[in-house]
C-alpha cells in the first residue's frame, strides 16, 4: 500500500486506536492524569489519528472530513498548555469505539472497491 492509497491512512488510524485503547485499558482517569508517560503515549497516538484523517480527506475528497477529531488533534499538537485531561478520557471511552466502527467499514468499502477494479 502506497502512502497515497487512503487505505494506508485508514490503516494508521486503526493502528493508533488500537494503542490507545491497549494503553488505556485498566487504567482510569487519575492514574492518566498522574502518569506522563501514559498521557503522552495517548496523546500521540490522537495526534496520529488526527493528522491521518486530515490526509485521508485530502487523499479521497469523497471521505466526509471529521473536523471534531482534527482540530483535537491540533489542539492536542499545538496547545499542549490547555489540554484538558478529562476531555481527552472521555474521547478514549466514547468516540474511539464509533470512530474504530467507521475506519473499519471505510476500510471494507476501500477493499470491495479495488477488488471491483482489479
Amino acid at each position: 500500500m502506497s502512502r497515497h492509497d487512503p487505505r494506508a491512512y485508514v490503516f494508521d488510524v486503526l493502528k493508533a486506536i488500537g494503542y490507545i485503547q491497549q494503553f488505556a485499558e485498566g487504567q482510569s482517569l487519575e492514574i492518566y492524569e498522574n502518569n506522563l508517560l501514559l498521557r503522552s503515549g495517548i496523546e500521540r497516538q490522537f495526534e496520529i489519528i488526527g493528522e491521518a484523517l486530515r490526509r485521508l480527506t485530502t487523499a479521497n475528497p469523497a471521505v466526509p472530513e471529521i473536523p471534531k477529531i482534527i482540530s483535537f488533534r491540533n489542539q492536542l499538537a499545538h496547545g499542549y498548555d490547555t489540554i484538558d485531561n478529562e476531555v481527552v478520557w472521555r474521547a478514549i471511552d466514547e468516540d474511539l469505539p464509533k470512530l474504530r466502527l467507521e475506519m473499519e467499514l471505510l476500510m471494507v468499502e476501500y477493499s470491495q472497491d479495488k477488488g471491483q477494479r482489479g
